[in-house]
């Protein structure tokens, strides 16, 4: 199965024939309302007070206190400059050679873009080191 960045590219390649010049813009992480830490954390308290115990205690109750903890950590590594992203987006668009692909933000550029290199098992290893841990390896149930 082709990452997403490949079927980006082979989008790209596949529109050349046709005259379509396609840029592809990749941005790291900005202050949005989607990278809000307040509400993501209380969605995701609200939808673990609605589990079952059982489910509770196989994600033990340090699963959502890491969760959170990681939310708000990339909350504050986000930048808040989101004129990077729509600079990138203007140069794409009335550039006389736009670039094929426009890596913005530090995080894409020294952590995405490399990863998007590695093999796959590399990149998910890398960052299931910053994943939250269930309690228990196995679920106690069936």
């Amino acid at each position: 199965m082709a990452a997403p960045a490949d079927v980006l590219t082979l989008g790209r390649q596949e529109m050349c024939p046709f005259g379509v010049q396609v840029s592809i813009i990749e941005p790291g992480g900005f202050r949005t309302g989607i990278m809000d830490p307040v509400p993501l954390v209380k969605c995701f308290t609200r939808l673990w007070e609605q589990l079952p115990a059982d489910t509770q205690a196989d994600y033990g109750r340090h699963y959502l206190d890491s969760y959170t903890k990681s939310i708000v950590l990339l909350h504050r590594l986000t930048s808040s400059r989101l004129s990077r992203v729509t600079d990138a987006m203007t140069h794409a668009l009335l550039s006389r050679c736009p670039r094929s692909r426009y890596a913005v933000g530090w995080d894409a550029r020294l952590v995405f873009l490399p990863l998007s290199y590695c093999p796959t098992w590399l990149s998910d290893t890398i960052f299931g080191l910053f994943q939250p841990r269930p309690a228990s390896r196995i679920p106690t149930r069936p």
